[in-house]
């Protein structure tokens, strides 16, 4: 053992490729670490062939340690995983590397009934996995109620969470599924619902003609203040606003500018209203919904809503989080 401290200590020549040697390449391989890497682990290459008991130090070649048995190379082994965890060029280049290599951006086609926090958490959980890295970084773009479906933007690794405000600022496009004759107190199908009676139903259907509807909806074109659900989580003196609803507590919050980019009718049929809207961000579909109906004068709610764009990155580029694995994630990121 005592011989062993000594070796270790030194820096002995390069010599022969040995069992020892390989056991180095193979933990190099593992971390899937690069040909920058590779310059480092030829170091350790050297430094770890001497760790053979009784190798020569003059340079030479001795053949009685050219195939160490078993214990020599499980020395060998575990002594190499030593050096690759202490040597902080090592350290720096795998961490350097694990945030790139892994740093990108997934198109999430997020699901019916999953937080965009759920999205994330999943994403993270497959990263992990597949890149053997505890803290690697995941975040996502733009905030999707429970309830939408549609494009998610998620940035994996360090590099790419630092990015994710530029797509923050970009415009969206959704398609959204009002229901007329209707309210709800969060604006969305998830909330408590009033509807009409039947006889004002039936008044309402023969009243709003298509052509009406289309008055209303071309209305909200252009720059316009909106003010924000209280079931959001839009924070005011620190607090959530839907935490706040939910104890039924309602306080006065500060409408922000938003504009509608452009906005039509996809298909309506009484009390179905069908609608695409690109808009800048920060616009609350689900307050464009309860207004449409506040102005057509017969209440409406979000029922169904789906984002198909941001910016330039479409829906039909996305891909279903279930079916992302440990094998497939990295194929899958946009690269930085």
């Amino acid at each position: 053992m005592e011989r062993r401290t000594e070796v270790l200590a030194t820096s002995g020549p390069a010599g022969s490729a040995s069992g020892v040697g390989a056991a180095v390449a193979a933990v190099v391989s593992r971390l899937a670490l690069t040909r920058d890497v590779g310059l480092h682990a030829g170091r350790l290459d050297a430094r770890a062939h001497d760790l053979v008991p009784g190798h020569p130090h003059d340079g030479g070649r001795d053949e009685r340690y050219t195939t160490p048995g078993p214990t020599e190379f499980l020395h060998g082994l575990l002594l190499s995983r030593l050096l690759l965890a202490r040597n902080p060029a090592i350290a720096y280049t795998k961490k350097h590397i694990m945030s790139t290599l892994h740093s990108g951006f997934l198109l999430i086609n997020k699901p019916k009934n999953w937080t965009s926090h759920d999205v994330v958490a999943y994403v993270r959980n497959i990263a992990r996995k597949a890149t053997g890295e505890r803290k690697i970084r995941v975040g996502h773009a733009g905030t999707l109620d429970p309830f939408a479906t549609g494009l998610l933007i998620v940035g994996v690794g360090r590099e790419a969470t630092k990015r994710l405000d530029e797509f923050k600022s970009l415009s969206k496009t959704y398609i959204a599924t009002l229901r007329c004759g209707a309210t709800s107190n969060t604006y969305d199908s998830t909330g408590i619902i009033q509807q009409c009676n039947n006889e004002t139903m039936k008044q309402l259907s023969t009243k709003l003609t298509l052509k009406k509807i289309h008055i209303v909806v071309q209305s909200f074109l252009g720059k316009q203040n909106q003010t924000p659900p209280m079931y959001s989580a839009k924070k005011i003196n620190g607090k959530k606003l839907y935490e706040l609803a939910r104890k039924g507590i309602e306080i006065k919050r500060k409408s922000n500018e938003i504009e509608i980019l452009d906005i039509k009718i996809l298909e309506y049929s009484w009390p179905t209203l069908t609608i695409e809207v690109q808009c800048s961000s920060g616009t609350y579909i689900r307050t464009l919904a309860h207004d449409i109906g506040q102005k057509l004068d017969c209440g409406a709610y979000c029922e169904e809503l789906e984002r198909t764009s941001i910016g330039e990155y479409k829906i039909e580029n996305t891909v279903d989080p279930k079916k992302i694995t440990r094998e497939n994630i990295e194929s899958l990121i946009m690269k930085l």
